[in-house]
């Protein structure tokens, strides 16, 4: 993406390596735990965003057919 050789970022690492402290450094288990966090957080915003969606299709739909003079169902019936 960058355009840096791999070379430049084994010398990056091997130079700052120990600058960092362990505490700073997240361990593997809590990357994965945050991925999974955010492809549920994800998932329900996806599943969020398409109910949204349906329900102004039907809002739509329903003042149409309230601006029509006859419409297609009985007003009365339950």
């Amino acid at each position: 993406m960058y355009s840096i050789h791999p070379e430049t970022i084994r010398a990056w690492i091997r130079d700052y390596r120990d600058t960092i402290p362990l505490e700073e450094i997240p361990m593997a288990d809590e990357h994965l735990q945050e991925l999974q966090r955010l492809q549920e957080v994800e998932q329900r915003y996806e599943k969020a965003v398409k109910v949204l969606g349906e329900k102004e299709l039907e809002i739509e739909i329903l003042r149409e057919l309230l601006k029509k003079k006859a419409p297609a169902y009985p007003r009365n019936s339950k």
